[in-house]
């Protein structure tokens, strides 16, 4: 069965308009910033001295996540 060009068009752009729509929300309600404070209260840190400091105290590795926030 094959989709029909009008029908596969509006399908796809379906999909990628539902895709890219929670990323806008996000923004609304306040933005990226609301994550890391929502982020710090679970223990992660956003300063890297402090994550240094932290696992030298524990003697475990660190995990460095690179965030590219708009």
């Amino acid at each position: 069965m094959r989709i029909k060009t009008g029908k596969g068009l509006a399908l796809i752009t379906a999909l990628v308009a539902g895709l890219i729509s929670p990323f806008g929300a996000r923004a609304q309600r306040g933005g990226f910033d609301n994550d890391s404070r929502e982020a710090q209260k679970h223990g992660w840190l956003f300063s890297y001295q402090d994550g240094l400091d932290q696992a030298r105290k524990l003697r475990k590795p660190m995990m460095l996540v690179f965030r590219c926030v708009p």
